[in-house]
């Protein structure tokens, strides 16, 4: 017999049962284009279901109504009707540049997820620009092009590659709730690519393992060996490079992404299969090398 679990005023909480499978209005649930098509309030009930609570406890943000205290919407989502892809957005306020949560993902076949990118940022620390250069032109994160002033003042903070704030540790909480919401649908995995070699250290953590990518993986621990070839490159000639960073994923993530490989950085394809574990590292007994852990990732 199948449980039917409604969507009920509220939604489902994440500490009840598995909602499997998912019901709304007498109707099941399988698809991202079907929660598209749904009226709006219960369209952004489910994705909402999707950030964290720390989020809206910590920014005083209702989560029935995506309203701040000052009544402010500061949660949105973009999901286009019949269309198989959603983005949501968690602001402090109105208006802010960044997001304290986003994430983008697509439908790409019955039985997969896809993350297609995910930040979270505490609105309340210091910005480093690394996401534009000196004349306002995007970098894409540093991977068209670079702003080595604001990556120095980033790299001296503690933050990884990429960020452009520090984080909020929330990756931990977001993809249970994700491997609830989409197993209850039907799907069982989620893939996607780590944009920076610390990405894919922390996705190792959380149980993902590799469709491309793991063989350059293997390739840089034994680099960064004691006389390995990627070791031999730390010589101090930029402050990314400096003697003794292949010891942790700070110092590795900071090198690679200053151009220390011999090609440029691909970022793997990873896949998480829900409810397991691969329990792959490629950088076994890694430290993250900063204080507090991967500055919060």
């Amino acid at each position: 017999m199948v449980e039917d679990h409604r969507l009920q005023d509220g939604g489902f909480s994440m500490s009840d049962e598995l909602p499997s499978p998912l019901i709304v209005d007498g109707v099941q649930i399988t698809s991202i284009n079907q929660i598209n098509d749904l009226p709006s309030e219960e369209r952004e009930r489910l994705y909402r279901e999707l950030v964290p609570p720390e989020v809206f406890a910590r920014f005083d943000i209702d989560p029935t109504t995506g309203r701040n205290a000052t009544g402010h919407e500061v949660v949105t989502c973009l999901c286009p009707p019949r269309s198989m892809s959603f983005l949501l957005e968690v602001r402090h306020r109105p208006g802010n540049e960044d997001c304290i949560f986003l994430v983008e993902m697509t439908e790409r076949t019955v039985d997969n997820m896809e993350l297609t990118f995910i930040t979270v940022n505490d609105p309340t620390s210091p910005r480093f620009n690394v996401d534009k250069d000196d004349e306002g032109r995007p970098t894409d994160l540093g991977t068209v092009r670079r702003n080595l002033k604001e990556e120095e003042r980033a790299f001296h903070a503690g933050l990884f590659p990429g960020q452009v704030r520090s984080g909020l540790g929330l990756f931990a909480t977001f993809l249970p709730r994700a491997e609830r919401l989409f197993t209850a649908m039907g799907k069982k995995f989620i893939t996607l690519r780590a944009l920076f070699y610390s990405n894919a250290i922390l996705y190792e953590k959380h149980g993902f393992t590799y469709i491309a990518g793991r063989k350059l993986m293997r390739e840089i621990h034994e680099g960064f060996q004691s006389g390995g070839a990627l070791d031999a490159l730390l010589d101090g000639s930029t402050i990314f490079r400096q003697p003794g960073a292949g010891d942790t994923v700070f110092g590795r993530s900071w090198a690679i992404h200053d151009g220390i490989l011999d090609d440029a950085w691909i970022s793997p394809k990873m896949v998480k299969w829900f409810g397991t574990d691969a329990g792959v590292r490629t950088f076994p007994g890694y430290r993250w090398g900063v204080a507090g852990g991967a500055q919060k990732r």
